[in-house]
């Protein structure tokens, strides 16, 4: 059984800003996606983001589907930087969006 197949609340939740890493996105997808099925229970990803000019949500479209990596997808308008980031989440999940559900939560620098 895969770790994004273990049922359950996720073990930990990786926050991961997105803003200007369109070339990277696809070897991170995959690195994490790697630990997720090492890891004895369930890993999330939370990519957020964060008004990016390039194409790194098309990105994230396209290879997060084939990916065995559970994830979540928060798309801000404009850039809200570090800290706005930070707040977005707990309101996003009061709103009924993508929020970390991890028992634990750390952020991706």
């Amino acid at each position: 059984m895969s770790a994004s197949e273990v049922a359950g609340p996720p073990s930990l939740s990786v926050v991961v800003p997105v803003y200007g890493i369109e070339a990277t996105l696809p070897e991170l997808v995959d690195r994490l996606g790697s630990l997720a099925e090492r890891l004895p229970g369930k890993l999330e990803a939370v990519f957020v983001v964060d008004g990016s000019p390039d194409g790194s949500l098309a990105v994230l479209e396209r290879i997060l589907p084939d990916s065995p990596l559970a994830s979540q997808v928060v798309v801000h308008s404009r850039n809200f930087g570090f800290a706005g980031l930070l707040r977005s989440l707990p309101q996003a999940q009061q709103q009924g969006h993508p929020s970390p559900r991890g028992r634990r939560v750390c952020l991706h620098p």
